[in-house]
């Protein structure tokens, strides 16, 4: 098998596995989203653990408890979020696609495809991108200005309250 598109089938793995979209450094809406239609499908409630070898009931908050959204704002968060996945769902078919028809066409025509599969793979990777950032964008519209940075504000405080992962720095 061609080297090249061992690549691309790498490159590929690579894009599956990246599932962020930040608007300028902040929270990941994609993540967000995907936890409003997570939570939709099955509410927060208790959830058992064992702490200090006991078992515990620990309460986990429904998306709505944790962001202080209204009834109302909640149903138009659940409808944007559910669009956004669908969408999403929809370009990520093409991943595969790119992959496969590169491999065909290499074998075909016996050159390296691998280029432009990244390339393609790239320009659907911007895709996912737009579809998030234009969810973010009709969610503060349904919530107005406000209501938004509420919202952004109370995300950004919950993701830096997250322990990091330290990356050694490439050189």
């Amino acid at each position: 098998m061609r080297v090249g598109i061992v690549y691309a089938g790498i490159w590929l793995a690579g894009c599956a596995a990246q599932a962020v979209c930040q608007t300028d450094g902040g929270p990941s809406y994609l993540a967000f989203f995907q936890r409003v239609v997570t939570d939709k499908a099955s509410p927060g409630g208790a959830a058992r653990a064992m702490l200090n070898g006991q078992p515990t009931v620990i309460h986990v908050p429904t998306v709505q408890e944790s962001t202080g959204l209204t009834d109302r704002e909640m149903t138009e968060l659940q409808g944007i979020a559910a669009d956004c996945m669908a969408r999403l769902d929809e370009v990520s078919r093409g991943h595969s696609h790119v992959v496969f028809d590169a491999l065909m066409e290499s074998i075909e025509t016996d050159k390296d495809m691998s280029g432009v599969a990244a390339q393609q793979l790239k320009e659907l990777d911007d895709q996912g991108d737009r579809v998030v950032l234009a969810h973010v964008q009709a969610l503060k519209a349904a919530l107005g200005d406000a209501r938004f940075q509420e919202l952004d504000g109370r995300l950004r405080a919950e993701e830096a309250s997250r322990p990091k992962t330290a990356i050694a720095a490439r050189k």
